[in-house]
């Protein structure tokens, strides 16, 4: 454990020394930017994720400035073709239950709740701009245990639904959303929220790709079993997951890392 430990804190700080010194900012430009800049900023570092918030409550996929939302209704994809979507908001809301904002996250939750949960548009691009089901839940459950129980919005009783995936970046979302649902609803219900369809997931997402270090780390969470997981973070040889690409995907991997030595070094603890 102590070796983990070592690594963690020289990756940690390979990170932070790469930081946008004036915006903690990973990336500016990447229309992926809000979901690693939220991953990073819910693992400790000094991310200004408000940068990304262009009115209250409405988030982009980057920062306002210097290069404005990816999709405009004038001009169409300008970098993609959504102006926010749920793996931005996946990125986002782990920022905020990490920081445990609430007036963030009140801010985000009464936009959406007010535009029938469109977070962005084009609208036609249901799935990708709607924030229900599954998140629209998992914010009204982190409103209500960041209010203690103060502000009690009627979709915290929302379930969730995780349908197997195939692509890279979908089984990343997939994991990255059921370590959140536990997270939220461990501190919602005093108790682990993860049920057989999450933990099913888990393990298909491990089988699918072995050398992933946050899915190994992620399914040992729940199994007990964190021995796959901690030969891969502490290879000699930095296999990077396919889905950390962009303008800075060696960082993005890094954050990845940072995530998976996490999950072990707080199971060794424990």
């Amino acid at each position: 454990m102590d070796g983990l430990r070592e690594k963690y804190n020289a990756v940690y700080q390979e990170v932070l020394d790469g930081l946008d010194p004036a915006t903690g900012w990973i990336s500016h430009i990447d229309c992926d930017s809000l979901l690693w800049n939220g991953l990073a900023c819910s693992l400790g570092f000094p991310v200004n994720i408000e940068l990304a918030e262009y009115e209250p409550g409405l988030m982009g996929r980057r920062p306002r400035e210097p290069h404005g939302q990816c999709f405009t209704e004038e001009n169409g994809d300008v970098g993609s073709k959504s102006s926010m979507s749920r793996d931005s908001a996946t990125g986002y809301l782990s920022c905020l239950w990490g920081r445990k904002d609430l007036l963030a996250m009140q801010r985000f939750a009464t936009r959406s709740e007010n535009n029938d949960w469109f977070i962005g548009i084009p609208k036609d691009r249901f799935f990708e701009t709607n924030l229900y089901f599954n998140l629209a839940g998992l914010l009204g459950r982190m409103i209500y245990v960041a209010s203690s129980g103060a502000d009690d919005r009627y979709y915290r009783r929302t379930g969730y639904l995780y349908p197997p995936v195939e692509k890279d970046f979908e089984r990343n979302i997939q994991t990255q959303g059921i370590l959140l649902q536990d997270g939220v609803d461990a501190a919602y219900n005093l108790t682990t929220a993860i049920n057989k369809e999450m933990l099913d997931r888990l393990k298909e997402n491990a089988a699918a790709y072995p050398d992933d270090f946050l899915f190994s780390a992620a399914l040992g969470r729940f199994t007990g079993d964190q021995s796959r997981a901690l030969d891969l973070l502490l290879s000699d040889t930095l296999v990077c997951p396919s889905y950390a690409r962009g303008e800075r995907p060696d960082v993005y991997c890094k954050i990845i890392w940072i995530q998976a030595a996490k999950i072990v070094l707080d199971h060794l603890d424990d």
